[in-house]
């Protein structure tokens, strides 16, 4: 987890889960896995750790609830001021560095209006 004066603007991830459940998208322990949140410009960056409720990252180039994890920040990207069920269906510039990786770092960037 990069340190917080090393970040930009924080976004409060104790809150994450418990707002995602009251907006009806409730996640089991195994798909818990945002640790911190911050914006850098218009770019939102999260460090994610693999819950060991979800078992063993060996054998998947990225375990699904890492990726999984990865789209529970996407309301904090201005789309929609309410957390809800919003899934992108296009990814670019996707780069993997390490196969069975138990941490993700990640950079989301709106390119639009609703892209």
């Amino acid at each position: 987890v990069l340190p917080a004066a090393e970040r930009g603007e924080t976004i409060d991830v104790d809150e994450l889960y418990p707002t995602l459940a009251a907006a009806g998208l409730a996640y089991g322990p195994a798909f818990r896995g945002v640790r911190a949140a911050w914006h850098e410009g218009d770019d939102l960056c999260a460090d994610l750790v693999l819950p060991q409720e979800a078992g063993d990252p060996a054998g998947y180039l990225l375990h699904p609830a890492l990726f999984d994890a990865a789209l529970h920040l996407v309301p904090f990207l201005g789309l929609d001021p309410r957390p809800r069920a919003r899934l992108p269906f296009v990814f670019s510039d996707v780069g993997l560095h390490a196969a069975g990786a138990s941490t993700l770092r990640l950079r989301l960037r709106r390119l639009g209006p609703d892209t």
